[in-house]
């Protein structure tokens, strides 16, 4: 392209050589200029281009030292009202919130940014003139960098690159698991949950390292037993296997692909692929949407846990239980994707249960579902944080011996369960879900809401990481070494 616009230029009428040694190199360099602001252009519309998104993509270079993580260093503190260099201004559309209480229901964040008359409306200040309602674990606190313009994907990107060693906890499956036997909240029963060096002992021989692991996984994955093996360092269904036993007969999934009956079944299928897992750093989901740092900290693991099912029929459960993906903003719920089984979204609800309307499916809540126990669930996870996501799974235990589908409906009922599967800090819906980018671009607008309104918040320890996970990156089985 820049030799054909040389060779036009010489072929017009020639100018001054003085001239055309100005012109030449003004008119490329803003080619240039307009090419890099059309590739800039495209990247950023690429952010939201879910056609194009493919499945989750681990790259397995050779590891590199991370930077080192900040430890905490706050003291507890209010926020003043921040002084915004970017005045936002936001139209509304129809996903805008009219009203989303925070604080102990004490500041409504819904007005912010809208016009009224032509102008933006400020958002309250709280009346409360004692200390601050709401209290914003000092690693969740992204005040220093927001400007007042910045939309989800922004802020998603702020908390990406954030470097406390105390976010990795939250993505850390291993410790999130480890931990949640230590609180009320329930998690799912795990059969196995092992850091690769807890397995064996570290060396620098990867292949011999593969192959050690692999022997050890091989002696403790459950035998004709139901289960989900997944590592837990990486994402977007990455190295995950599903087993399904009926009579005789094992079937088995691998990522998102349906069961597969596999004659003559060996554990040593799924041991293979996981030790080969151990191996990776997951860098991106995709093509183009770069982990957070906190997941790329991880010490790779592997979890082989309970598979769940939907109550509804239990001897036919290829679908799998029902999950909930349950967004948290300053601490309340705002949204929660609908997920039954492998059916993908069929549904996106808000806190009330009843359904936003858009452009995928809009299942209703199913009658049985105890909603407010998963909002309650939702909300004691997401306490202390600016935004944070939850995966609830609704079902029960696959191959669960006490029912069968001639077990009646009320004890079937009785048995299923509400557990956390896992927490996210960096949740990237938007990149593969059609249709939601003005639904996270309100998203975006509440949690910029929070940092513009600093005066109702706090920020905090981290009182919530055990120390041993800030001090070991990783959340050690021995309660002697957790101090």
């Amino acid at each position: 392209m820049i030799e054909s616009l040389s060779s036009s230029l010489s072929s017009s009428s020639p100018l001054p050589l003085t001239k055309r040694t100005l012109v030449i190199p003004f008119l490329i360099a803003s080619l240039l200029a307009s090419l890099a602001a059309t590739f800039h252009s495209t990247q950023i519309n690429q952010f939201y281009d879910s056609s194009t998104q493919e499945e989750g993509q681990q790259h397995q270079p050779q590891r590199s030292p991370l930077p080192t993580f900040k430890a905490s260093n706050y003291e507890s503190q209010k926020r003043p009202h921040l002084p915004l260099k970017e005045n936002p201004s936001f139209e509304r559309n129809e996903f805008t919130f009219d009203s989303f209480r925070v604080g102990g229901d004490t500041i409504d964040l819904a007005p912010f940014g809208l016009k009224s008359d032509g102008s933006a409306i400020a958002i309250e200040k709280s009346q409360r003139k004692e200390k601050p309602p709401f209290e914003l674990f000092e690693d969740f606190d992204l005040s220093s960098r927001i400007v007042g313009n910045e939309t989800w994907v922004d802020l998603i990107g702020y908390r990406r690159d954030a470097e406390f060693t105390s976010l990795s906890f939250y993505v850390d499956k291993i410790a999130r698991k480890r931990w949640l036997r230590t609180t009320t909240m329930d998690g799912m029963e795990a059969f196995v949950l092992k850091y690769g060096s807890e397995l064996v002992a570290e060396n620098e021989n990867r292949t011999s390292r593969e192959q050690e692991q692999q022997k050890a996984l091989q002696k403790l994955l459950p035998v004709r037993k139901d289960y989900a093996a997944k590592p837990t360092h990486l994402s977007c269904a990455g190295g995950v296997w599903l087993t399904k036993t009926v009579g005789n007969t094992t079937f088995v999934g691998n990522g998102k692909k349906p069961f597969k009956k596999v004659p003559d079944f060996d554990v040593s299928l799924v041991a293979k692929d996981l030790a080969k897992q151990l191996q990776k750093v997951q860098e991106s989901c995709g093509r183009r949407v770069p982990e957070s740092l906190a997941l790329r900290n991880t010490k790779p693991g592997i979890v082989v846990e309970e598979r769940f099912t939907s109550w509804e029929n239990i001897e036919n459960d290829n679908r799998g239980g029902m999950e909930f993906k349950v967004f948290t903003i300053w601490g309340r719920m705002w949204l929660a994707v609908h997920r039954p089984g492998m059916d993908g979204a069929v549904a996106i609800l808000r806190r009330d249960g009843t359904n936003l309307k858009w452009s995928g499916r809009s299942d209703p809540l199913p009658d049985w579902i105890d909603w407010p126990k998963i909002v309650a669930i939702a909300e004691k996870s997401g306490k202390n944080k600016d935004m944070f996501r939850t995966d609830i799974f609704v079902g029960i235990p696959a191959g669960e011996s006490s029912l069968s589908n001639s077990s009646s409906k009320e004890d079937r009922l009785k048995s299923v369960r509400y557990v956390i599967s896992e927490s996210e800090i960096h949740p990237t819906e938007y990149f593969h879900v059609k249709g939601t980018k003005e639904i996270f671009d309100e998203g975006g607008r509440l949690w910029l809401a929070g940092y513009a309104n600093g005066d109702f918040y706090r920020v905090v320890p981290n009182t919530e990481v055990p120390s041993a996970f800030v001090k070991h990156g990783m959340l050690p089985e021995d309660p002697a070494l957790e101090r």
